[in-house]
């Protein structure tokens, strides 16, 4: 998450303070960066869900935000003018009131433009599960306060969600974020999601379906074909190739259908054991998208069954990224698959240049470790 975003969702307001029961939830992508899943795609906005009773017009609305956008500033030292804040108010498909804010920012780098951070508001989602209060993952120089923490959904709210999401509007960011998330369903109770996503099919006035019935409805999509790339390239490092994704989805619909089908068995490369003193290890952050990229690249490619191309001793390699590991020596080694060789091989991380990511892996379910806390 950006800085500017990050200051934004952490700042106190009136709205979110405590056990204020006018408190707003973040919802969406935010709640995947947030604290579950590190290596995700780039969110366009910030969702809000308000409570019922919160204040709910264009004045009030503004008024938070510039109460926000004054507290983040004074945190961040990110410029935040209040009088570029915009309200406008909009109708969901449905016909009900909701709203889109927009404030612009500027950080230190001091760029001539002024970039906006979106807000989409609404007290139209309503909450069934318990609030979970979560740190955002946040690899900058910079701290957020040790007791910053996000009213969120829970991940079996946001899992539900997206799902109901995928079954109404069937857009590229939803088939990857459906996928993304079963693929860590490990951290879900498939249960709680199933009953979740009929209540908010329900509440949407929508049937909900069999699996059968949204793999179809997805398959068939020319719409979701057409606009894969244009609607989530830019949200990515590098975008998986849809049908990529398309082979992935069958199992992990599967759990709509009660009682739950076993999903088939994926097979996985069978685990490399470490050697005597070395340590599995997933270091946060490093360098980001667009700036040098680093293993923040890798860990993407592993999250996503990507492979990865490289330069290492004068040699270009491509590998099917396996894990990160310490030996008792301190370098920090990335396991790989290596194509050209058939083989897992170690690579010090230190001697790796001119990292890219290369197409789909031919060795499925083999994704880089995420961190030990990125669960709940």
């Amino acid at each position: 998450m950006e800085p500017s975003a990050s200051a934004l969702a952490v700042a106190p307001t009136n709205l979110s303070s405590g056990d204020d029961p006018t408190a707003e939830l973040v919802r969406g992508i935010l709640l995947s960066v947030a604290r579950f899943f590190e290596t995700y795609r780039f969110s366009e906005d910030l969702d809000f869900s308000l409570r019922p009773d919160a204040p709910y017009t264009e004045e009030a609305i503004r008024g938070a935000i510039a109460e926000v956008a004054a507290s983040a500033a004074q945190m961040s030292g990110i410029e935040l003018p209040v009088e570029t804040i915009e309200v406008r108010a909009r109708k969901d498909k449905l016909d009900r009131p909701t709203f889109q804010g927009k404030i612009a920012y500027r950080g230190p780098l001091a760029v001539p433009n002024w970039p906006r951070v979106l807000l989409d508001i609404t007290r139209h989602e309503p909450l069934v599960t318990q609030v979970a209060r979560l740190p955002i993952f946040h690899p900058y120089p910079d701290s957020l306060p040790a007791d910053a923490l996000v009213p969120c959904y829970a991940l079996e709210e946001l899992y539900a969600e997206k799902t109901r999401a995928l079954l109404e509007r069937t857009r590229p960011r939803d088939l990857y974020d459906v996928v993304h998330l079963g693929e860590r369903h490990d951290h879900v109770r498939i249960d709680e999601v199933r009953r979740i996503f009929r209540e908010k099919c329900t509440n949407k006035n929508l049937q909900p379906p069999s699996a059968a019935a949204l793999l179809t409805l997805v398959r068939e999509s020319g719409d979701l074909r057409a606009d894969w790339e244009n609607m989530l390239a830019h949200q990515l490092p590098a975008l998986p190739p849809i049908d990529h994704v398309l082979d992935r989805v069958e199992p992990l619909l599967a759990w709509i259908d009660e009682p739950t089908a076993p999903a088939p068995p994926v097979p996985a490369l069978r685990p490399y054991a470490a050697r005597p003193g070395e340590e599995t290890v997933a270091p946060r952050g490093g360098r980001y998208w667009g700036l040098g990229q680093g293993l923040e690249v890798v860990r993407f490619a592993g999250a996503n069954r990507l492979m990865v191309e490289f330069t290492y001793d004068g040699k270009h390699r491509r590998v099917e990224p396996y894990s990160l590991r310490r030996p008792a020596t301190g370098n920090l080694l990335l396991y790989a698959w290596e194509v050209a060789s058939d083989s897992i091989k170690a690579f010090n991380t230190a001697k790796i240049r001119e990292i890219s990511v290369s197409k789909p892996s031919a060795i499925p379910d083999s994704s880089l470790p995420v961190p030990a806390d990125a669960g709940p």
